[in-house]
């Protein structure tokens, strides 16, 4: 019998290539806690918290007491099976209190627990559904015109279906305008706000992009505005879609109460890990809101991995989106996810655990002091 033998997070830091900016942050580094899971018999498993101040509330000071807390809580607990790993973790408060950290220490343990019994996580996610991913759109943060007219070209040489495009400065009525431009009609454009306007600030600049047949538009106001949100959304033709809005099963139900949002935007890594996020997914599907998969700027492959194994076992999600914020150049992961090509990537080979192989040295090497 298996038990938790301990609960503990390392903070590493990884610079980009190039800073991502949005209304709320322009990010320049990745900070990753890494959460490892140890079992007696000598397996261990590994997770990925990303907090977000603005988004879940949580720093990384919070996610090192999180760790702290459970790891006292969980020491000694027997996990016999990856369906007795999954009870425990939907019983913890933890895991709506505190849903990025939770969301790492998920992962540690179903990534441990499946590598003790030598069966992947997918097991207790609804089984795969399908083997090739779909991953045609692209994300643009605040860029220089030279290089935001560089990147559009790049969007469409690589075919890319949908662009979503970060909002809420001077400039953005012309930032969509050479979006259209250069990419033409047949491109859905989705922009991203990050809650930068009020209510009629959001309803006046959706309307005066009309004329660029908007797609859907992300997070127009803050998140706790919910009823903010839902006079938006009966006032524009977009979509609205609800990204740091939604972090728990609470946040979907304030929503749906408030018919506030269309489409929700589901991370791994804000929503409490795999299962909260699988339970998210259900949820929309029953009250007939669509889903997106979103990613942490700045997520390891250990977030990536999650999130395409999340998706190969819920087909339905609409689009998906993948980090190209540089961290390929130096991720904590022996192999890297598969690239993605011609808007395409394979499921990841479903080993134990999680299926992904940390480089425990390569982690030690890049540690922050």
């Amino acid at each position: 019998m298996k038990k938790i033998l301990a609960i503990d997070v390392l903070s590493i830091e990884i610079p980009f290539r190039r800073a991502f900016a949005h209304a709320l942050n322009a990010h320049r580094a990745s900070r990753p806690q890494l959460i490892r899971v140890s079992l007696s018999g000598g397996d261990v498993g590994w997770g990925e918290a990303q907090p977000r101040e603005y988004v879940t509330g949580e720093t990384i000071c919070s996610v090192r007491d999180t760790v702290r807390a459970l790891n006292e809580q969980w020491q000694g607990i027997e996990v016999s099976s990856l369906e007795s790993a999954s009870m425990l973790l939907r019983g913890s408060p933890y895991r709506t209190k505190c849903p990025a950290a939770f969301a790492g220490v998920e992962l540690a343990l179903l990534d441990a627990v499946g590598r003790a019994e030598k069966r992947n996580v997918t097991e207790v996610l609804g089984s795969v559904k399908t083997e090739m991913l779909l991953y045609d759109g692209a994300v643009l943060g605040f860029l220089p015109a030279s290089a935001f007219g560089m990147a559009l070209m790049r969007v469409k040489k690589l075919g890319k279906r949908v662009i979503k495009l970060k909002v809420g400065r001077e400039g953005d009525k012309e930032r969509i305008a050479v979006t259209r431009r250069i990419l033409g009609d047949d491109i859905r454009i989705v922009l991203d706000a990050n809650g930068a306007w009020s209510a009629d600030e959001a309803i006046e600049q959706i309307r005066s992009f009309d004329e660029h047949r908007i797609d859907a538009v992300e997070q127009p106001v803050a998140r706790e505005d919910i009823e903010g949100m839902a006079l938006v959304r009966r006032s524009v033709a977009p979509s609205i879609v609800a990204d740091e809005s939604i972090c728990t099963l609470d946040d979907a139900r304030r929503l749906v109460a408030a018919k506030a949002a269309d489409i929700l935007n589901i991370r791994v890594g804000k929503c409490g890990g795999l299962l909260a996020s699988l339970e998210l997914i259900e949820y929309a599907r029953e009250h007939n809101l669509g889903t997106n998969l979103g990613v942490m700027v700045g997520e390891t492959g250990i977030a990536g991995t999650a999130g395409r194994l999340l998706a190969a076992c819920a087909p339905d999600i609409g689009d998906r989106e993948f980090d190209s914020s540089g961290n390929a150049e130096l991720d904590v992961l022996r192999s890297p996810l598969a690239a993605i090509h011609e808007n395409r990537a394979p499921l990841p080979p479903l080993l134990p655990g999680l299926g992904y192989d940390v480089d425990a040295a390569l982690v030690g090497s890049v540690l922050s002091a």
